[in-house]
């Protein structure tokens, strides 16, 4: 005990001069100090840990909500010809996501979706385990091309997953 008192405090010596003193209490607030800075760090680096972790676990489930199959489907209406099939492999109950949906014709590369027009907003709620699928049009493909054509894909945007415990 008496080790960890001389590290925040030397005691006063009535033999010392001024300057000595003034070293002195110099000496301890940079103890002090190296002592605060030390414990900061400490606590930031236990912080930042447990963050990391969080987010690791986070990440694991977000991608466990997959995108199982889009194609077309004899399934779907004809005003309604392309199916998503989405499943949700995680523990947890999903309440929403969005879906970006690319369409390419065989063997090209640019997607004929724009943006906004590739983007589904997902709000059916998928409890653990289970699946959904849905039917969707995209007028301004259909206007355009033959649906035989489209190679369609997609994925889950993970940030925007909420789970309903979130």
């Amino acid at each position: 005990m008496n080790k960890i008192q001389a590290w925040f405090w030397s005691p006063i010596r009535h033999e010392e001069n001024s300057a000595q003193t003034v070293f002195r209490v110099l000496g301890n607030l940079a103890r002090w100090g190296v002592t605060a800075l030390l414990l900061g760090i400490l606590i930031l680096g236990v912080l930042i840990t447990i963050e990391y972790s969080s987010n690791k676990k986070r990440k694991k489930l977000r991608e466990m909500v997959q995108i199982v199959k889009i194609e077309q489907s004899s399934e779907c209406t004809k005003e309604f010809p392309v199916r998503v099939v989405v499943g949700n492999l995680s523990g947890k109950t999903v309440e929403a996501f969005d879906v970006e949906i690319e369409a390419r014709r065989e063997g090209r590369s640019t997607n004929l979706l724009s943006y906004t027009n590739g983007t589904l907003e997902w709000d059916i709620i998928m409890p653990p385990g289970e699946g959904y699928a849905l039917c969707y049009k995209f007028p301004s493909i259909l206007e355009k091309y033959d649906l035989e054509e489209i190679v369609w894909s997609g994925k889950i945007r993970e940030y925007s997953i909420k789970f309903r415990d979130e």
